[in-house]
């Protein structure tokens, strides 16, 4: 089981990064916006930190951690945005 603990994280952190991206993606409709902004911004968190974890392995997981991170980080930046902008308007 202890062999099997980095492929179940890199597996972890791959489905939470597709999720992340589809959530923000869905955030085009207003009335669920902010909800699912907050859901798609701790879904990236997740995915970035079981990519960090992938990265340290170091080796082949390296692209996997790329995989996960780089979507993430997009996620974050531009969900933290409309979050922002959402809470200033006060929507």
């Amino acid at each position: 089981m202890q062999n099997r603990l980095p492929l179940l994280i890199a597996l972890a952190g791959l489905a939470a990064a597709i999720y992340a991206v589809i959530l923000n993606l869905v955030t085009a409709v207003p009335a669920a916006a902010q909800s699912f902004v907050v859901q798609s911004l701790i879904f990236a968190v997740i995915a970035i930190v079981c990519g960090i974890y992938t990265l340290r392995r170091g080796g082949g997981w390296r692209f996997l951690a790329i995989a996960m991170i780089g979507p993430a980080v997009f996620v974050i930046a531009d969900g933290g945005m409309r979050l922002a902008l959402s809470l200033h308007q006060g929507v």
